[in-house]
């Protein structure tokens, strides 16, 4: 074979192996667009909204339709430019405070509840998701995700309340069609404080570990009972928990489901194990206060932080009783005594004083179910 006729088919066999390349990136690029259009039209398609930012200064790059069902805000608005401007003033949503808990919590923010009024005066209700965006390597970020639901007020109520209260007690209210107030109002409750006595002596050799570990091995013991009686737990103090009773729903009963408890959670832990962190023979001992009257009920607290709790003198009596209460002794006040005569054993105790009252007030110890 003469050497032009080496080259002519030596240009032919490149040619062949160009277009076979061509063909190959071709496939891959229709490959690569189909597998995008099925990003997006999974993404477009979902229920929830998403924003794709970048990382400084947080410009829009991606807007879903859902994000626009949601906001109102179309894409074409949204796209280039930033949350703050797209967002912020015509949602009233504190982005300031998604970015505060984006330092705080290392580069995500779980989920956020929140009850907004927005400028024009409209109340609605956003669940609200954050998370960084890295590149593929993870190496370095690349931007932020914000996923956003829009909440009727009975969802977002249930989901708040969840975390305090039996679910199946929720559900029955909302079935009933009870009207839920976050806001505040004057409502019978009773408040019952159960406080670990001697708690630092008897953890004194304990690792930090072993400590916690026996707080919530009691505490859960002392939820589950609460829970059974439809009481709601308020609060955990340290070494103590604060309960109560008639609360978001109006109890009849309010003072004896307390009073329940109160028994229960003294014969649960006199069963449980001895001490089962060193070598001892004591037993978890607490003491318990319990107080009925009105309180003032609703969510307090800032825009950081809400608690869903009761304040006034009801509550101020019950945290007295519970530090008079000896170990392994129930006090209750006056009014509690009274709702619950007939149903339990009690004996009367002296008369004390309580900062506020012109008179003294007779509290008594519950000693057992009749």
């Amino acid at each position: 074979m003469d050497e032009p006729q080496a080259l002519r088919e030596q240009y032919q066999k490149v040619l062949k192996e160009k277009e076979e390349m061509e063909i190959r990136i071709r496939h891959l690029q229709n490959k690569f667009e189909r597998v995008r259009n099925l990003s997006e039209n999974i993404i477009q398609s979902m229920n929830t909204g998403l924003i794709i930012t970048d990382i400084y200064p947080r410009k829009v790059r991606f807007f879903n339709r859902a994000m626009e069902q949601i906001s109102g805000i179309s894409a074409q608005e949204a796209i280039g430019k930033t949350v703050e401007e797209v967002l912020g003033e015509r949602q009233g949503i504190p982005y300031e405070l998604f970015y505060k808990k984006l330092t705080d919590e290392q580069g995500r923010v779980e989920k956020m509840d929140l009850k907004i009024v927005r400028p024009d005066g409209q109340t609605v209700y956003r669940r609200v998701k954050l998370e960084t965006l890295y590149d593929q390597r993870e190496e370095r970020k690349d931007g932020l995700l914000i996923f956003a639901e829009d909440l009727n007020e009975t969802e977002f109520i249930k989901d708040a309340f969840s975390r305090y209260v039996p679910k199946f007690v929720l559900d029955q209210a909302i079935k009933d069609g009870y009207h839920i107030k976050l806001d505040g109002k004057l409502q019978e409750i009773s408040v019952l404080l159960v406080d670990i006595r001697e708690f630092s002596a008897l953890t004194d050799d304990m690792s930090p570990e072993a400590i916690v570990s026996l707080l919530n091995r009691h505490f859960q013991t002392i939820t589950d009972i609460v829970f059974n009686y439809h009481g709601w737990v308020d609060k955990f103090m340290g070494d103590s928990l604060m309960a109560l009773f008639g609360v978001p729903m109006y109890q009849e009963d309010s003072a004896f489901r307390a009073a329940s408890a109160a028994l229960e959670i003294h014969k649960t832990l006199s069963r449980i194990e001895p001490y089962p962190y060193k070598d001892s023979d004591k037993n978890i001992q607490v003491g318990i206060g319990i107080n009925t009257g009105p309180a003032v009920i609703g969510n307090m607290g800032s825009e950081h932080r809400l608690n869903y709790t009761a304040i006034g003198d009801t509550v101020t009596l019950a945290f007295r009783l519970q530090a008079l209460a000896r170990k392994g002794e129930i006090l209750i006040g006056e009014n509690t005594y009274e709702k619950t005569r007939g149903k339990v054993i009690s004996r009367a105790l002296d008369l004390i004083r309580v900062k506020g009252k012109s008179h003294p007030v007779r509290i008594h110890v519950l000693e057992d179910f009749l």
